[in-house]
């Protein structure tokens, strides 16, 4: 899936959901949980969507857009190393865990997602330019999510956010 188009009515222009947000969108859409979402937008050197649903505010971010400079291999335009970035997808129940950990940081903060060998939980490292801040986990497919903090986990339930926010979050 390359894109997802979405024109509400009223709206001044659509919004564009391209690759990996429109695949993780489609799903919502399909089974009638999308609210509405924001265009991509910088952060940083990275970019962002905010997706909402009716369970919370998803949030797919990347601290990078691309792995480097998109190099030729051959001739012609299908030739292209395709070298972007994965997003993590910020279920709505970790984004508590992110507010708490941008405000204890000096600078922004951004979830990172960490590959765990063990299937009952994904796991997070909160990001910043001094390194990694502290982490977090998500249970039950992202239905609970917490941080650790000096040895304690604080959990924190699903809720929304908006493009402000994710700025103030993730830059520093």
């Amino acid at each position: 899936l390359r894109s997802v188009a979405i024109a509400p009515a009223g709206a001044e222009h659509p919004v564009a959901l391209i690759e990996q947000a429109a695949e993780f969108a489609l799903p919502l859409i399909q089974d009638e949980e999308f609210v509405s979402a924001v265009d991509r937008f910088a952060v940083g050197d990275g970019d962002a969507y905010v997706i909402d649903a009716s369970a919370g505010s998803y949030v797919l971010i990347r601290i990078h857009s691309t792995g480097g400079s998109l190099a030729p291999r051959g001739t012609g335009c299908n030739h292209f190393a395709n070298r972007d970035v994965a997003y993590t997808i910020v279920p709505p129940a970790l984004i508590p865990a992110w507010r708490l950990v941008a405000a204890i940081s000096s600078g922004g903060v951004y979830p990172i997602a960490v590959a765990h060998p063990d299937g009952d939980f994904e796991s997070f490292d909160f990001v910043s330019d001094a390194g990694i801040e502290a982490e977090g986990r998500c249970w039950h497919e992202g239905a609970a999510c917490g941080v650790k903090i000096e040895g304690t986990w604080i959990m924190g339930g699903p809720t929304r956010t908006d493009q402000r926010e994710v700025e103030a979050l993730a830059e520093p």
